[in-house]
């Protein structure tokens, strides 16, 4: 799918499949951005964003294609759907004082962090090549 056929489908998706109540007080509504965004081997897809210039979710054209590139266009619907009711959740938690699944996403993050950590010879090795190689000022 290319960037002009996936901002048609996300407008499809956000009049056909989204109520209105949900959209409620995205001041900003949903911004595709061509790019891709990526965080450590993750793709993001989406992003529900409160700041100074309103809430809004953004969508990133880029990262749902490295995912999606030769699937069907129904995967892509079902993943631009599923992304954009995801994001919304956390715009709806935000507007009930609520970020449950924003702790949700942060204790899977700390999981898959526990699982991957290196062991502790594998750190202690890492440290001291560090002091070692980069001593910089230190107290005595």
């Amino acid at each position: 799918m290319n960037f002009s056929e996936f901002k048609s489908c996300v407008n499809q998706i956000i009049n056909n499949k989204i109520p209105p109540e949900l959209m409620k007080n995205l001041n900003m509504g949903i911004i595709i951005m061509q790019e891709t965004k990526a965080e450590d081997d993750y793709y993001i897809m989406g992003e529900y964003i409160n700041d100074d210039l309103g809430k809004y979710v953004v969508l990133y054209y880029g990262s749902f294609n490295e995912i999606l590139e030769n699937k069907t266009d129904k995967k892509w619907q079902e993943e631009i759907l599923s992304t954009i009711k995801h994001e919304l959740t956390h715009h709806v938690e935000a507007l009930a004082g609520e970020e449950k699944l924003a702790k949700f996403e942060e204790l899977e993050e700390l999981k898959e962090l526990e699982k991957n950590k290196p062991k502790k010879d594998t750190l202690g090795k890492i440290l001291k090549f560090i002091f070692n190689n980069f001593p910089g000022k230190r107290k005595n």
